[in-house]
């Protein structure tokens, strides 16, 4: 595993700290691809990369606000891409390996309705999940997911909140947040060179 350090925050750290599960459970599938299929994101202004990981079965990179650092972070935006295929990882499958995840480690949990539609000519879904209480922390948490079903890699981009306890009520997130957080995941998208099914946007 290769772990980069950017800003003095290092991933493995600060994934823990979050309570993230997702890049932590799913599964490591197949072989590093090389190919002309890639993502792109656009960051809100201020955001910026504060870590990454690389290995060949997957990469993470997280970035979040400015202002925010390892102990004091709040607010989390990740993108995995886990080169895998439709067979072997599909979009239900990690949505359901998600949720199984989060009902085993959180005290409370809820997790929305799988969303499916197309972005750019790829399968994609998109689903809120939460944590009321994750044991030992004192904390919830809530992510919004947008996951892109790519040929030849699953593409997985969480807007992350670290947040008070909630129980039923549900997730203290407020409408101002979750609609930038919708805009935010908008602005991720997958394409392949050369390719008119799956067009890149003009450099």
């Amino acid at each position: 595993m290769t772990i980069t350090d950017r800003n003095g925050i290092v991933i493995k750290t600060l994934l823990h700290a979050m309570g993230l599960m997702l890049a932590l459970a799913l599964p490591a599938l197949g072989a590093e691809v090389t190919t002309p299929e890639h993502y792109t994101l656009i960051l809100p202004l201020g955001w910026h990369e504060v870590g990454q990981q690389n290995q060949p079965s997957r990469s993470l990179t997280a970035y979040a606000p400015a202002g925010q650092k390892d102990g004091t972070l709040q607010d989390l935006l990740t993108v995995e891409t886990i080169p895998t295929t439709k067979a072997s990882l599909s979009l239900l499958a990690t949505y359901n390996r998600m949720g199984g995840q989060y009902q085993s480690a959180c005290t409370i949990s809820n997790i929305g309705r799988l969303q499916m539609g197309r972005v750019n000519g790829y399968d994609s879904a998109f689903w809120v999940i939460g944590c009321g209480e994750r044991p030992g922390t004192g904390r919830g948490e809530v992510a919004f997911v947008h996951v892109i079903q790519g040929a030849n890699a699953l593409y997985v981009i969480e807007r992350v909140w670290q947040t008070p306890l909630w129980h039923q009520e549900g997730p203290p997130v407020s409408a101002a947040d979750a609609e930038n957080a919708r805009v935010m995941l908008k602005g991720f998208s997958v394409c392949e060179t050369g390719n008119p099914a799956h067009p890149c946007a003009p450099q």
